[in-house]
């Protein structure tokens, strides 16, 4: 690298080297889950000999082990190479080009301010030092004692005033001016430095030459969201499939070909090798807790009510908090607790960052999205919406309820076919007529090929259930005892076509074999006695009613207490959301 260096030195020293500095737009992005690959394309004209082509402002955040270029025309790349450019920062968009213009007003502003108060000070200190009118050797007379007083008191009275109005414009004009540089903070305005690529290229001829230059940059990423909206029973079920697209990489991205990307960026020209597969066996409080892929709560279409935070002024974090914001323009005895100060601690303390790092589940294939349109996406940390596709996926309904637990019926769709989609685990938006019920999630890692999802409560299917009078009894025989119980639950639909409904109860499970427990009445329900659940599965037409029993007996010896515990097993609650 050292003779590299030290011959280009020479020879361009020697003038046998061009040098040409090239400023290019990016013509396509692919993004991966964590990651981008940038591509640049240029054409320029070269002239016999050897040329030093240096691409300028790029992404600082640059794998620079990953820059890849070729040429066309028969021009010859000798060496690349990389370097970070302190000198030339990165250039503000016309929108914080704006805000710093108002940045500038507000300083000037404030400095008039500062000017005049620093008058009426200067004014107010010369009359405290030349109150004296005539010497002290003279005498006043009361009317002129009486002036000079009259005087005094109505001069300082109106500095007095005048500079109470003047500080209270400063403040506004501080309150203004953190405002505006917590803008720029939210839309990820710096001065950062710059990168840089630099390809020497050979040509022994005039020839107009194309160079593309490829390079994976960090701080990027994509997390797929979805929309799911059911309507009529007897049309399919809508997936809108989207993807969560962030760019933090110091450039913006405009009106660029967008490819969403499943595959890995990084990945290395060793060949693949299989390791030994071992299937893992996970619990959905397992999933909850460590498959986090965006933290969207200050750009969902439903975002909780924001709610105003109270800040403790006499605290010294807030004074250096503002400090470090405000920089050499923080002046004390301002009161910069403003709306917008107090939504960013909130965001800061509760929320987090718009984009937060987590593992990431991704199928076992490599797949690309190409997006037909073409896509801007600041360099400032948000989330931005990118529609990847649309799927009509057949789908069957049925309701759902657990009376036991709860009085309603839940209307349940039972979607098939999407596991042939290349879908990537993420969050659903679901929606029922156009009406938003809820979040559920994807997981690529379910092996089951229907996705079951809940539409929300239905009013129009009634559930009851109650204890048969008279069934509760307790009974001794020699040196047993026996205690039964019976219920009765009744299914009212009140809608206008049939329906298709599941109701599940259950009976306890004894883990002493002394302890005897028999289902004495289940009205055909299909009864698993692993976990004591019984299920009804029927087509109840509209308006029509149906009831049935369930009932057990438990019998233990009689110097036993036994007490009835519910708990939900694993089983029956997958059993009610798949």
């Amino acid at each position: 690298m050292f003779l590299l260096i030290t011959w280009f030195t020479i020879a361009q020293a020697m003038g046998q080297v061009k040098e040409q500095r090239i400023a290019t737009d990016i013509d396509a992005v692919k993004l991966h889950l964590d990651g981008a690959e940038i591509i640049r394309n240029h054409t320029l004209n070269l002239s016999p000999g050897r040329h030093q082509l240096i691409f300028t402002n790029l992404s600082p955040k640059m794998y620079y082990q990953t820059i890849q270029a070729s040429a066309s025309s028969g021009v010859k790349i000798l060496s690349v190479s990389n370097e970070t450019n302190f000198m030339e920062r990165r250039k503000d968009s016309p929108r914080a080009k704006g805000i710093r213009d108002s940045i500038d007003q507000v300083r000037t502003t404030m400095d008039l301010l500062s000017d005049e108060k620093n008058a009426y000070y200067e004014e107010k200190n010369m009359l405290q030092q030349n109150r004296s009118i005539k010497g002290n050797n003279s005498n006043l007379t009361v009317a002129e004692l009486s002036a000079a007083a009259d005087f005094y008191r109505s001069r300082n009275f109106e500095i007095n005033k005048a500079l109470s109005k003047l500080q209270k414009k400063l403040e506004k004009s501080g309150r203004e001016l953190l405002d505006l540089k917590l803008q720029l903070r939210e839309i990820n305005s710096d001065h950062r430095p710059t990168a840089e690529v630099h390809l020497v290229v050979e040509t022994d001829k005039n020839t107009s030459t194309t160079i593309d230059l490829r390079y994976v940059v960090s701080d990027a990423g994509w997390a797929a969201i979805y929309d799911l909206e059911a309507g009529d029973f007897n049309k399919p079920i809508d997936l809108g499939y989207r993807g969560l697209a962030y760019n933090n990489t110091g450039v913006d991205w405009e009106n660029v070909k967008l490819t969403l990307s499943t595959a890995d960026p990084l990945q290395n020209m060793v060949q693949p090798c299989l390791t030994v597969w071992n299937l893992d066996s996970y619990s959905n409080i397992d999933h909850i807790a460590t498959n986090i892929n965006i933290n969207i709560n200050k750009n969902n279409s439903y975002p909780a009510q924001q709610q105003r935070i109270d800040i403790d002024l006499d605290n010294g974090v807030y004074e250096q908090e503002v400090q470090t914001i405000l920089g050499d323009d923080y002046q004390k005895g301002i009161d910069y607790n403003t709306d917008k100060y107090r939504d960013y601690v909130k965001n800061k303390n509760n929320s987090g960052p718009t984009i937060v790092e987590a593992t990431l589940d991704v199928p076992e294939f490599n797949a690309d999205f190409e997006i037909e349109k073409p896509y801007t996406i600041p360099s400032d940390r948000k989330p931005y919406s990118v529609d990847i596709n649309t799927f009509k996926l057949p789908t069957t309904y049925k309701y759902y309820a657990v009376p036991k637990l709860d009085k309603d019926a839940f209307l349940m769709a039972q979607v098939v076919g999407w596991e042939d989609l290349d879908l990537v685990s993420g969050n659903v938006n679901i929606y029922n007529d156009g009406k938003y019920i809820g979040q559920s999630y994807i997981d690529i890692r379910n092996l089951s090929d229907t996705l079951s999802v809940s539409l929300g409560r239905d009013a129009d299917v009634v559930v009851t259930r109650t204890k048969i009078k008279g069934s509760a009894k307790k009974q001794l025989f020699g040196s047993q005892k026996k205690a039964s119980m019976a219920y009765q639950i009744n299914v009212r639909n009140n809608h206008s076509k049939a329906i298709t409904i599941e109701i599940q109860d259950q009976v306890p499970i004894s883990n002493d074999k002394e302890v005897i427990i028999t289902v004495d009445e289940k009205s055909d329900a299909d009864y698993d006695p692993e976990i004591g659940v019984l299920t009804w599965q029927f087509t109840l037409g509209a308006k029509k009613n149906k009831e049935f029993k369930m009932g057990f007996s438990i019998k233990y010896p009689k110097d036993k207490k036994v007490h009835i515990q519910y708990k939900k097993s694993r089983k029956m609650k997958q059993a009610r959301y798949f």
